[in-house]
């Protein structure tokens, strides 16, 4: 598969992951989910206004990601390996776990981040969590190994 362009509205599922060296995978507000892995060394993924749906391993080593506008949505736990710094418009954990797991790795979120479910979370293990606006935790967790966490508006209501 060399390219998938101009998705919009629709939905594309690839249900035993997506590993792309090069090409263009390229949706305007639909939903992409790709599910086990999705690996990408070269090529260019843009989800402009889309839901990206993951779960497994996402290892981001190369190539280009367009995501401006868009939502990370989890539909199981999710190991994040990047070599840049990733940027989302949301974040939605939906009961799962987020692992960063990579000095270079850096994830961005431009909007909130809540988590209300006590088995949802992030563990931030090498990396950087960077949080554009509140953090607002009622149950879940939020732990840091040799990562860091930066936070510009953060609140929790845990107990």
């Amino acid at each position: 598969m060399s390219s998938i362009k101009d998705i919009n509205d629709a939905d594309l599922v690839l249900e035993k992951g997506l590993e792309l060296s090069k090409g263009t995978i390229s949706s305007n507000s639909g939903r992409v989910e790709v599910h086990q892995l999705l690996s990408s060394t070269g090529g260019t993924l843009d989800f402009t206004n889309t839901t990206l749906v993951l779960d497994g391993t996402w290892s981001q080593q190369g190539g280009n990601l367009i995501s401006a506008g868009n939502t990370l949505e989890l539909r199981d736990n999710l190991s994040l390996q990047a070599l840049n710094k990733l940027t989302f418009q949301q974040l939605d954990i939906e009961g799962n776990v987020l692992t960063m797991d990579g000095p270079s790795t850096a994830l961005e979120l431009q909007s909130a981040l809540s988590m209300d479910d006590e088995v949802e979370g992030v563990l931030v293990k090498t990396g950087s969590l960077i949080l554009k606006e509140s953090l607002s935790m009622n149950a879940g967790s939020l732990s840091v190994d040799d990562g860091e966490i930066q936070a510009s508006r953060a609140k929790s209501n845990a107990q």
